[in-house]
This record gives structure tokens, C-alpha cells and sequence, in this order.
């Protein structure tokens, strides 16, 4: 657990996401579980991480520096690799909370939910997974592509001096592809938000905040 006056070194919107959020203050609190001291760990070290690139993104460059843009690849894809392990552990966390059965595959999971396989699960909990700005299926896709083919982030700085990525990203299909084209500080933002949000409907779920929606 952090004590306050390291808390008070991280500043930003980013970092806020991933670190000021009742679930994860529950596991700063108690971890005395493997998977609750790694999962607090993940938030911590990936708001770390976003919060660094989306400060560094704002900055616009006079000149190309390949070896800053370099330096910023690196930390968006250690960015990436911490998201998607959240959701591995997120799940680990509900099914230590949950009554169901549910599947090792947060993929899996996901899936039984917009099928309505969990009679208990809410409305909002349902048409957020199923929403399009949840983005777990292309982080999943993207790490992927990352980690298994040939893909890598490339930074780039746009005409009006803004720093862009460009990825291409596999799906499960080898035939589907896309390109993700975008700035760098929208990438990071829309990321943290999608977990904010997820980790809000979760701590209703099993009751760390006073309103309870959920009884997977």
C-alpha cells in the first residue's frame, strides 16, 4: 500500500483512472491473495505508464526525434501488454466474488454475458461490454498482433505537430485487419476510461460501493 505523500508524486486524469477507484483501493487495503496483490499492481503500474504518455503526447515536437518517438513505442506497447493483463485478472477477482461458474477466458466470459448466460448480471453492466467504445476485443486483438505477428507501434508526429500511432492490428481471422491511426493521447485516454468504467460496475457487483447491480 501506498502511503500518502507517494501518492500525492502522480498527478493527472489518467493515473486517477486506474488508481482512485474502489476496487482498487479495496486491494491496496488487502493483499493477502497473490492475484489481488498482482492485479493492484497492474492498475498501479499501467496508470504509471498512461499517465507518462499522455503527458509526453501533449508535447508537440519542433523536429523529428526517432529515438523520443522510439522511446514513446516502447512504453505504449508496455501500456497495451498492462491493460490486457488487467482483464486476465479482473476476471480472477470476480470469480473469487461470484457464485457462478465462470470460465477461465475473460473472451469467454464476455461472450456468456451478451448471451445472457448470467441471469443476475445488469442492464448497465450488459450494454457496457456490449457497447462499442468498450475496447477489450481490440486490446485483445492488438496485443496479439504485438506479441505473435509482426506489429509493432510506430509514433509518428502529424503536420500540425501532434504524436500519432499507427498499428496494424490481426484479428482471431487471419483475413481481418485493420490499422489503428490515431493520436497518441486519445489512444491512452479512451483506454483508461473503458477499464474506469468497468472497474465501477464490478465494485457494484460485489458490493464496494453502496449501489449493487450485479449478482453473477
Amino acid at each position: 500500500m501506498l502511503n500518502q505523500s507517494e501518492e500525492n508524486f502522480i498527478e493527472g486524469d489518467v493515473f486517477r483512472f486506474f488508481y482512485n477507484n474502489d476496487l482498487v483501493k479495496s486491494l491496496s487495503n488487502n493483499m493477502s491473495e497473490k492475484n489481488d496483490a498482482i492485479l493492484f499492481f497492474r492498475f498501479f503500474r499501467a496508470g504509471i505508464t498512461g499517465q507518462t504518455l499522455y503527458d509526453e503526447s501533449l508535447l508537440k515536437m519542433k523536429e523529428l526525434d526517432r529515438i523520443a518517438l522510439e522511446h514513446l513505442g516502447c512504453l505504449c506497447e508496455l501500456y497495451i501488454f498492462y491493460l490486457r493483463s488487467i482483464y486476465d485478472h479482473l476476471l480472477k477477482f470476480i470469480k473469487k466474488h461470484s457464485k457462478e461458474d465462470l470460465p477461465r477466458s475473460f473472451n469467454e466470459f464476455l461472450k456468456k454475458v451478451k448471451n445472457d448466460k448470467y441471469v443476475g448480471v445488469s442492464k448497465e453492466f450488459k450494454k457496457m461490454v456490449s457497447g462499442t467504445g468498450f475496447s477489450f476485443e481490440e486490446l485483445r486483438n492488438l496485443r496479439d498482433s504485438i506479441k505473435e505477428k509482426f506489429s509493432v507501434v510506430f509514433p509518428y508526429i502529424n503536420e500540425e505537430g501532434k504524436i500519432f500511432i499507427k498499428v496494424e492490428v490481426y484479428g482471431r481471422d487471419k483475413k481481418q485487419k485493420k490499422t489503428i491511426d490515431e493520436e497518441l493521447s486519445f489512444f491512452v485516454y479512451r483506454q483508461a476510461m473503458s477499464i474506469w468504467y468497468l472497474t465501477i460496475l464490478i465494485s457494484e457487483e460485489i458490493g464496494l460501493t453502496e449501489k449493487n447491480i450485479l449478482k453473477i
